[in-house]
């Protein structure tokens, strides 16, 4: 799981300290590649801040 503990959007539902303990996370490395079909699934998510989008984007590129 990806979490920023920066994001505003924890405010008033994670404690400080929670956050602390997942920034002071040390997270495992991941060097592989993302498999090509999963990488072409993610990539168009860059950059977009809603899931409204996310949504969007793939219901106009299924074929």
């Amino acid at each position: 799981m990806i979490i920023n503990p920066n994001d505003s959007i924890y405010d008033n539902k994670l404690t400080e300290e929670d956050l602390n303990e997942i920034n002071d996370f040390n997270a495992a490395e991941f060097d592989e590649p993302l498999p090509k079909e999963l990488h072409e699934y993610l990539y168009p998510f860059e950059g977009k801040a809603r899931l409204v989008q996310h949504l969007q984007y793939h219901s106009h590129t299924k074929k």
